[in-house]
């Protein structure tokens, strides 16, 4: 694994077979199963590309589209296994923890018999029979099996696209082709919302049935915040990629001159490299940014600022860069001059003081229905409520008068310990932590260009999600 061509992402999927190549040595002739990647990759591009735009997939009609592209794209995988007659597949370790879940999901949803329901539940035996008004009511650990069953839909979706993005997504060319259109997408997704920002239109898109939009095609600005999010660590994974490439030797500097003199002329060196493509990369990290800033969400906000920081923290020790530190300066400063000109500087200000001028009474509602939600944790059995059941259950353990219904948590921590007990939770933190691990993994050991835009794509990501 210390040759550079096995540090890519390829190499973490599949076995390291191509260690002995050099630049002198053909390709491969193209193979027939080749022909079936590309049909497959495309519908996997189109699945992310469309989801944001149909109103953040929260229609089922946008669900289904989306589901019907996965499909065709694991019809492709099928059809290049076949022809390659493989015996085995390669499953990443993640798919094993979301298999878990989806697994506590489908557990949830059986009729257990009593002496079950002793072990794995607590009220619900008594809540489900009351209820009905039949004493052999057939009960279940969930408490709303509608929604366990949208929950495991979307399980099935997840676990789909991940499959299906490691196996169509594996060389240095599809991985960029994939940063590079989530990008783009997030560029197209800020500029939507910045002009319904300017416009003061939240029926932007009224005409196909959304009456209320918060920002962009999203019904929720903190929904957008976090989408763009993860734009811009794609970005940010490109511009890694982009600036990790081998340059020119280096000139030699005076050994005695001042610190003032050597950060001049690496500042020097770094305008020198610049091209047409980093400088695309930096706009497209200055548009993404403003566009959370136009969100005018606090959390988003908060998030960008901390993913930044431990990014080029976490960079600076990785790879220990000269000049690539440079770069946040010129986008930093475009952000926040182009930010404050657009008036979105001062909107965020506003939204940043009504915390201090309600003295946390918003938060102290939520910090209270967190409190009232808690007994159910040890009410319901090991395995929680059922996925989908915050809603219900919190209605059931409220204490004060329903004003308004909490469908979520707004804390997935808490609401993962509600709905999927301490086990469900466990598992949780364990594929944040092996994501963790593996985009370290990449930026502190890769020796590609591509394993270390990778490893700076997934660490920004951990951190702002």
């Amino acid at each position: 694994m210390n040759h550079p061509e096995n540090m890519t992402l390829q190499a973490t999927v599949e076995s390291g077979s191509d260690s002995g190549k050099t630049k002198n040595q053909k390709r491969a002739p193209r193979s027939l199963s080749d022909n079936f990647s590309w049909p497959g990759r495309i519908a996997i591009l189109l699945a992310v590309v469309l989801s944001p735009w149909g109103f953040a997939s929260v229609p089922y009609w946008a669900q289904c589209w989306i589901m019907i592209l996965l499909l065709v794209g694991l019809g492709f995988w099928w059809f290049e296994t076949a022809l390659n007659k493989h015996k085995s597949q390669i499953f990443p370790y993640m798919f094993y923890l979301v298999a878990i879940g989806l697994l506590i999901g489908l557990v949830q949803l059986i009729p257990l018999p009593d002496w079950i329901l002793e072990i794995a539940t607590g009220r619900q035996k008594d809540i489900y029979r009351e209820f009905s008004g039949d004493p052999n009511a057939a009960v279940t650990i969930s408490m709303d099996r509608e929604g366990t069953w949208h929950q495991i839909r979307l399980l099935i979706m997840g676990i789909t696209g991940l499959l299906l993005g490691c196996r169509f997504f594996r060389t240095k060319r599809d991985i960029i082709l994939l940063l590079t259109t989530v990008s783009a997408n997030g560029v197209l997704i800020s500029f939507a919302g910045i002009i319904q920002r300017l416009t003061n239109s939240e029926n932007l898109f009224a005409a196909y049935g959304v009456s209320f939009l918060g920002f962009g095609p999203f019904v929720n600005k903190n929904n957008a915040a976090g989408y763009l999010l993860m734009c811009l660590a794609c970005a940010l994974g490109l511009m890694a990629i982009v600036f990790s490439k081998k340059k020119r030797p280096q000139p030699i500097h005076n050994v005695g001159q001042s610190n003032a003199q050597a950060t001049y002329f690496q500042l020097l060196e770094f305008i020198s490299e610049l091209n047409a493509r980093k400088i695309s990369l930096l706009l497209v990290i200055a548009l993404l940014s403003i566009g959370i800033v136009a969100t005018i969400s606090r959390g988003a906000v908060i998030g960008l600022l901390g993913a930044g920081i431990a990014t080029v923290l976490i960079y600076g020790l990785a790879r220990r860069p000269k000049n690539s530190f440079m770069i946040f300066f010129p986008v930093a400063g475009l952000v926040i001059a182009l930010s404050s000109w657009l008036g979105f500087g001062e909107a965020l200000t506003q939204r940043f003081e009504k915390v201090q001028l309600v003295g946390m009474s918003e938060s102290n509602i939520r910090f209270a229905h967190w409190k009232d939600t808690s007994a159910a944790i040890g009410d319901l059995g090991p395995l929680g409520s059922g996925l989908g059941s915050y809603r219900g259950v919190h209605r059931l353990y409220r204490t004060d008068h329903e004003g308004g219904i909490f469908e979520y948590a707004e804390n997935q921590y808490f609401q993962s310990l509600v709905e999927a007990g301490w086990g469900g939770l466990s598992v949780f933190l364990l594929a944040w932590g092996l994501a963790f691990n593996y985009f370290s993994l990449l930026l502190f050991k890769g020796n590609s260009p591509t394993s270390i835009g990778i490893g700076t794509c997934g660490v920004f990501c951990f951190f702002s999600q």
